[in-house]
Parts: C-alpha cells; structure tokens; sequence
C-alpha cells in the first residue's frame, strides 16, 4: 500500500512538471535570427527596401531597427519597430546604412545580426516604388474622412494619387485625382470598396503606381438574437450559451451577471457560438447578453437580456 502510495505521488509530481513545462517559454538567449534580405553589404538604387528575415522557432515578434551609418555612432535612428511577419518594407533616402533584428518572446530575446547596406542617388524614377502606408491593403476603416499616407522618395517632385470604386477598370469609377508635393492626402467618402493607388513623378518620368485596396463601413451591425437557453429556463452546469448575428461581424463580447445588468460575473470576445459558461452556481440565477463587432470597428446595439438558472 505504502509503494502504491509512493508511486502515485511520484506520478502526480511528473505530471505536474510536464504541465507546467508546457507554459515554460524557451530562453531565446543563444539563438539569432537569421537576416536574408538584403543581403550584408548591398547596394541598391532601389530606395523602398524590403527587410526580409528567417522565421524563428518560438519567437513571438521581432525588433527591426535601421540607423544611419552605423549603430556605433549612429547620427540618425531611422527606424526601430515591432514587428510579428518576417518582413518589413521602408523607403531610406540615398545613403549608408546598418540594420539589425532580434527576436522576442514574453520573458527573453535573441542576439542581434547586423547588416551593412548603402542606397545610391538615382533621379530617374522608372524602377521606384512608392511604399504605401494608409490605409492598408485590405483594411477596413469606419473613419468616413479617409487619410491617405506614403512615404517619400528623394528624386520625386509631385505625386498623382488617384482612388476608384470598387476598382481602376473603368474609367467612370474614379473617385479622384489629384497632384500633389506632400506624402498625404485626407477626403471624405461614403461607405464602399475602393482602390486607392500614388505614383511619383519628376521632369525625366515617372514611377509604376503603388496600388492599395480598402473597405470603408461606417454602418454598426444589428445586434445579435439570443437562441439557447432558452429565456428563464432552468439548466445544468456548464451552460453553453448560443446565439445567431450579422454576416458583417467579426467577434463577440459576451456578458454573464449575476443580477440584473449590476454585477458583471464574466466576460469575453469570441468569434463563435456557443459560448461556455462554467463559473456558476447551483440554485442561481445569472443574466446573460451579447454584443457584436464589424471588421471596421462597428459596435452593434446590445442583444435582448436573458436570464437562466442553474439547478
């Protein structure tokens, strides 16, 4: 009996470390990140640089920074951003530059590798590309007074940006077109898709347009329909929660009370139905309501509230 006790002891300390190996993060400390793009050394008359770095096991977000000449005596921090893909692009003006990335998880980070690279003047503008900012290809905003924003070359003069909806194959769908010396332009729209696209320009050409699209939504979605339990019914532990909402929505807030709207018991965001409820408890009655979310930030009207008890 005695051995019997000693081995599950013994069983339910290994468990216990396993378990709690698996919430142990791996110390990142003698690892680097592996830099590809571009390469150590290079020169380019190309000023919009795509960063490129190896994907790193176990790391969460990397640190990409650029300094000019060099991080030993730096005289200008260009750039130092977080960063969760393997890639990052930005436009440097003609110069010498370092850049470096390190890899990060909650509690450690990678050693830093560092690369050289030089960008040289180039006035003709034919192989350039305007990197675009906002809003990003894809996006969807709620802001119907839409800024637009790229970055800057150094050969560039003016720049044409023009937007269409929902694209660029016709010509009557052109929303605007506009010359302009700045890298920005701010508008109001109504709600639609668009494509938004800037091209440089200067007296010896012009560069390829850069081309974004983006959706703008400004209507809040209708508010969710509670379907189970159903409404003052009595149930059992746990009680998953269930609800029908718009095609536009994107996520949930749930909320679980334990009186009428006055003492928030639990809640979360979820981006599915039915909702797991476990915290109760038994002969007690909570109250129950759901919102939702649109890709553009839209906050639908609160659902109907409900109430259940747990037997």
């Amino acid at each position: 009996m005695k051995k019997l006790v000693y081995y599950l002891f013994v069983l339910q300390l290994a468990i216990s470390w396993w378990s709690c190996a698996d919430f142990i993060e791996p110390d990142l400390s003698d690892s680097t990140v592996q830099l590809i793009s571009p390469p150590d050394s290079f020169s380019t008359n190309l000023e919009t640089v795509t960063f490129l770095w190896e994907q790193t096991e176990d790391v969460l977000k990397y640190q990409l920074q650029v300094v000019q000449p060099d991080f030993v005596t730096p005289l200008a921090f260009v750039l130092d951003s977080s960063v969760t893909d393997d890639r990052f692009v930005y436009s440097l003006a003609p110069g010498n530059y370092q850049w470096r990335v390190l890899g990060k998880n909650s509690n450690t980070s990678t050693q830093y590798q560092t690369f050289n690279l030089t960008v040289t003047q180039d006035s003709i503008l034919t192989n350039q590309i305007v990197n675009l900012l906002s809003p990003g290809d894809n996006s969807t905003t709620n802001n119907s007074t839409v800024s637009f924003l790229w970055q800057l070359l150094s050969a560039a003069d003016s720049y044409r940006i023009q937007c269409a909806s929902p694209d660029f194959s016709n010509s009557t769908f052109l929303v605007f077109n506009e010359s302009l010396s700045t890298d920005n332009y701010s508008t109001s729209l109504p709600d639609g898709e668009y494509r938004w696209r800037v091209r440089a320009e200067n007296g010896q050409g012009e560069s390829a347009y850069s081309e974004f699209g983006f959706s703008l939504d400004t209507q809040a979605p209708v508010a969710p329909v509670l379907v189970a339990p159903a409404n003052a019914t009595t149930v059992t532990s746990p009680v998953n929660l269930s609800w029908t909402f718009a095609a536009d929505v994107v996520q949930d807030s749930v909320y679980v009370y334990s009186d009428s709207l006055a003492t928030l018991v639990e809640s979360d965001v979820v981006t599915s139905t039915p909702y797991s409820f476990s915290n109760g408890m038994t002969d007690s009655t909570y109250y129950w309501r759901v919102r939702s979310f649109d890709a553009g930030g839209n906050t639908s009207p609160f659902s109907d509230t409900w109430k259940f008890t747990i037997q």
